[in-house]
């Protein structure tokens, strides 16, 4: 069976096989060209859209994933659809903004640190990607995810924003099913993000609607 790694690869490879003739992909290309991908888990896409769309004025492209997707997987596949644009923003699943962001402020780098103060490059903040440069990223058959996003950074992506839930106003990730609702009502007013495991998603759902939607 055909692990996950070597399934991107050969996603990405097919995407580069398939980009030519030129004259080809300017007949096929949809009229619609998403340049903001969110991820969500199962059950929240429909907020998720509505939330991005309110704070960035963007349409999203909903892209449903499991708990155990890979980021590796879903980038690829995200390189292969065309209705996805060349230079695109992807919100892993599940990032809420917190208050309105431009596409450009989207672009950050950003990059999340622990308490520990050890970085995370695939910890569920948005990322721009360039599909050329995610493709040379994709067929190096990166070990994990967070090799190809290290690899990613490096490469593309230079000196991004840091911040964690004690560090600046970036992030607060909620990843309990019973987290301190003050805290996630006062990252709502404070901070940029809310990252959230399925389960912190489904126990922030309805302050979702009622601070961010309501």
């Amino acid at each position: 069976m055909a692990t996950a790694k070597s399934n991107a690869k050969v996603k990405a490879e097919a995407t580069v096989e398939t980009a030519a003739p030129a004259e080809a992909v300017a007949t096929e290309t949809p009229q619609v060209s998403f340049r903001l991908v969110v991820c969500a888990y199962p059950g929240t896409g429909e907020q998720l859209a509505k939330v991005w769309l309110k704070m960035t004025g963007e349409e999203p492209l909903v892209m449903i994933v499991q708990r155990d997707a890979s980021l590796t997987d879903t980038l690829a596949e995200a390189v292969a659809n065309p209705e996805i644009a060349d230079t695109f923003i992807l919100v892993p699943a599940n990032c809420v903004p917190c208050a309105p962001i431009s596409l450009d402020e989207l672009k950050g780098p950003f990059v999340f640190v622990d308490v520990a103060g050890s970085r995370h490059y695939c910890d569920r903040l948005p990322v721009f990607f360039s599909k050329e440069a995610l493709v040379e990223v994709l067929t190096s058959s990166p070990e994990d995810d967070e090799t190809l996003m290290k690899t990613y950074y490096k490469n593309n992506l230079h000196r991004p924003i840091e911040g964690g839930f004690r560090i600046g106003n970036l992030v607060t990730p909620v990843y309990r099913a019973n987290p301190c609702e003050n805290l996630v009502i006062e990252a709502f007013v404070r901070k940029k993000f809310v990252t959230a495991s399925p389960e912190g998603y489904k126990a922030i759902a309805r302050l979702v609607d009622q601070y961010l939607l309501g």
